[in-house]
């Protein structure tokens, strides 16, 4: 049974704004006094962090929002301590850049410069490639030279013979896998992922996890349009992939996996980032078929 809302056409493209509107004052609501922002705020109990920070700071620029109390929000970065791990390496070194700052602090730099490259091994999750994308990224933005064509190759041996990467092909491994090799500027090496993209398109949800999933979430939404996107590939179902994404929204305005489960901070980049790559499309299809 699908769980779309019952909107097609200039419905689903009229709702997407007013939609974007209330996740960004979700996001907006999220930010502690120090200037970070934390999923949890309650009583006065709230850690702001990286994290949620930076999908936060992420967020807000979709919807094209300017972040409240931008300064604030920079003091708390400047004032984090600087991890040596890719994960708070990444989410500290991306908000930063939101807010203006071209070039990281000394400090990340040398520790971005030091990060080691992990190439994942079989069996693989999306772990493992998204450490690796993000290594990557951070690596060519501040200019550290890695070798390219080694990562390309052994990503190579690791894609599925029917396309997909993951121990079993699946979405969300294929979008970070993808995501790595984008790095590199050789998605194209991911041949055989363009038919297992195309496969995994369900005509009720937008995108399915695998290509016998019957179950869609946010994520599988999420990572199914930009990985089309990064192989230039049509989504197939733009209306459905929307209704399903609205039917995600709280009461609230934030996000969640699924119809009526808890929104966060990270879910909410995620839907303001698939109504964001959807909008366009679901109009142009609107004034071509008022045209027709």
């Amino acid at each position: 049974m699908s769980v779309t809302p019952k909107r097609t056409g200039a419905g689903l493209a009229a709702a997407i704004p007013p939609a974007m509107a209330r996740a960004a004052a979700y996001l907006r609501s999220r930010q502690s006094p120090s200037g970070g922002y934390c999923f949890y705020r309650a009583m006065g109990v709230e850690e702001p962090n990286l994290h949620d920070t930076y999908y936060a700071l992420a967020g807000l620029h979709l919807a094209g929002e300017a972040p409240p109390r931008d300064e604030a929000t920079r003091v708390f970065l400047h004032g984090f301590p600087v991890s040596a791990q890719v994960h708070g390496l990444y989410y500290h070194t991306l908000a930063l850049t939101l807010l203006g700052e071209g070039s990281p602090p000394a400090a990340i730099r040398r520790k971005i410069a030091a990060l080691p490259i992990h190439l994942p091994a079989p069996p693989v999750n999306s772990s493992a490639f998204q450490a690796l994308a993000f290594t990557l990224q951070l690596k060519r933005k501040v200019g550290t030279p890695v070798d390219e064509a080694a990562i390309i190759a052994h990503l190579g041996t690791l894609e599925h013979p029917g396309g997909g990467f993951g121990a079993k092909a699946n979405v969300i491994d294929t979008h970070w896998a993808l995501t790595a090799l984008d790095a590199c500027a050789a998605t194209a090496a991911a041949s055989r992922t363009r038919d297992f993209l195309v496969r995994v398109q369900n005509r009720n949800f937008g995108f399915v996890l695998t290509v016998d999933s019957v179950a869609p979430t946010l994520e599988t939404l999420f990572a199914g349009i930009h990985a089309c996107r990064m192989l230039d590939l049509q989504v197939a179902h733009p209306h459905a992939a929307a209704g399903f994404a609205l039917a995600c929204q709280s009461g609230g305005g934030g996000f969640a996996r699924a119809p009526m489960a808890l929104p966060n901070i990270e879910l909410t980049y995620q839907g303001l980032a698939v109504l964001a790559a959807l909008g366009s499309v679901l109009q142009k299809r609107t004034n071509d078929d008022g045209r027709g």
